[in-house]
Order: structure tokens, then C-alpha cells, then sequence
């Protein structure tokens, strides 16, 4: 049994989400959002909406044919695959996302990977109720891959991207790419 966890977070580090979902937001919201305009990921505070409206809007776009296609993230293809064989790691995609959203969500993955690339995928989002953090849900010694600073804060690991969100992340192991997440992930995988 594969015993090396490494855990993967969806939007924003497996496939690209932000700029899209910040497109469909001002198009038909009209909110007039730029990816600069939310250095703190907290849309809901910068424009009063509430956390129901939010996760709302949330679904509609990824149910939307743009969210149902969004890209992925340059090199995950074929880095995520590749990782989990070499190193023997169990990989699981957790995402912050409803588990309303389990259709889409596995619907991506079985379209863009191998079978296989993913043990499970886990959903962390809770409706009404405040999500339940990573750190609760992955085992310790999990190194997680994220574009959120206090996932990767908390849990160790990756922090994923060049998103406004990340400044002051100085103390954080960082990769841009998946080609440089492939660089540093050996030298964090437990012997």
C-alpha cells in the first residue's frame, strides 16, 4: 500500500478557474472584478456578496459550458502522472469546492487523466456552515499542492501559481509551474 500522500488541490492549481470565473462574474453579474481587485481571494467581503450567493454563482459558472471546460494547468497532464508513478505516491485531488459539484468535478478528471491518477477526490466545501480546512481531512505527513497560502501554511507542501493572494508567502515553499513542482516534490517526500 502506497503510504506517500500528496494531496491536490482543483481550481487554480489543477486547472486554471480564476480568470474565467472573474469573466463570467462581470458578464453576467456585473461586477466589474479583476484578478488584481481580490489580493486576498475574499470576494464575498470586497463585494457584499453572501457565502450562499457565492457558492450560487460558483455552481453556475462551473456547470456553464466555460466552467464544464476550463484549461489545465500548463505540465499537470503530464507531471501528475508521472509523479504518482515514480515516486509511488497515493494521489487525491481535495478541493474547496460543494460536494453538489462531485459530477463536474470527477467529469474533468476522468476526461483529462488516466484512469487512476486520482485514489479519490475530496470536497471540502460545506454549505451554510464554514468549510472544513484540509489540515482536518488529509493525514499528517501529506504534502499538499495549493494555490491558497494557508492550506499550504498549515498542511505543508507547495504553494502553486503567481496569483495576488500569494504575496507575503516568503516562507513557503513556491512553484509557478507543475515543471517546477517536479523539481522540488522529491526533495519533500518522506524516505
Amino acid at each position: 500500500m502506497r503510504t506517500r500522500v500528496l494531496a491536490v488541490d482543483c481550481d487554480n492549481t489543477i486547472i486554471e478557474q480564476i480568470a474565467a470565473y472573474l469573466g463570467f462574474l462581470n458578464r453576467y453579474y456585473r461586477a466589474n472584478i479583476c484578478l488584481g481587485d481580490i489580493p486576498d481571494r475574499n470576494i464575498m467581503g470586497r463585494y457584499g456578496i453572501s457565502a450562499e450567493e457565492l457558492y450560487q454563482r460558483e455552481e453556475e459558472f462551473l456547470r456553464s459550458e466555460t466552467g464544464r471546460h476550463l484549461p489545465l494547468c500548463v505540465g499537470v497532464l503530464e507531471a501528475l502522472p508521472r509523479l504518482r508513478k515514480k515516486y509511488d505516491l497515493y494521489v487525491v485531488m481535495v478541493t474547496a469546492r460543494l460536494e453538489d459539484l462531485r459530477d463536474i468535478t470527477q467529469e474533468m478528471a476522468d476526461r483529462h487523466f488516466p484512469p487512476g491518477t486520482f485514489e479519490e477526490i475530496i470536497f471540502t466545501g460545506r454549505r451554510g456552515a464554514k468549510s472544513v480546512r484540509k489540515t482536518e481531512i488529509l493525514p499528517a505527513g501529506a504534502i499538499l499542492i495549493d494555490d491558497h497560502p494557508g492550506h499550504v501554511r498549515s498542511q505543508g507542501g507547495i504553494l502553486f501559481g503567481d496569483y495576488p493572494w500569494q504575496h507575503d508567502c516568503g516562507d513557503l515553499i513556491r512553484a509557478r509551474d507543475w515543471f517546477r513542482v517536479e523539481e522540488i516534490l522529491p526533495g519533500l517526500l518522506p524516505p
